[in-house]
């Protein structure tokens, strides 16, 4: 909701923007995209405790999610703190999310799943 502290936005990932780029596209090298999709529902708890374990090189997490037991929620997350909001938007069934970061290999759906990552 852009209410956000100065000192979370003051940290290491901003000094990334500050590098003045000659490449319209050298941002690609920086930020990777990352898609997960689930049809099966996330169990409240665990998806809840996968949030808050997400690692810091995961800027931006965003998109539906089906929880089971509840019907569709959009899920907004930035640097750690998130909201999950109910909605009757009709995207369909399941979990479809969209994630930004700085690591070219986040596994994004094991760490959502609670799996822990490999290194």
């Amino acid at each position: 909701r852009a209410a956000l502290p100065m000192d979370l936005l003051a940290g290491s990932t901003l000094s990334l923007l500050a590098t003045p780029q000659s490449d319209p596209v050298a941002h690609d090298h920086v930020f990777h995209r990352y898609l997960v999709t689930q049809d099966a529902p996330f169990d409240r708890p665990a998806f809840e405790a996968a949030l808050a374990a997400l690692p810091k090189d995961l800027l931006r997490l965003k998109g539906w999610v089906s929880l089971r037991g509840e019907g569709p929620m959009l899920l907004q997350w930035v640097a750690g703190r998130w909201e999950l909001t109910p909605t009757d938007s009709a995207q369909g069934s399941g979990t479809r999310l969209v994630g930004i970061g700085t690591s070219r290999d986040l596994p994004l759906a094991e760490l959502l799943r609670g799996q822990p990552a490999e290194h």
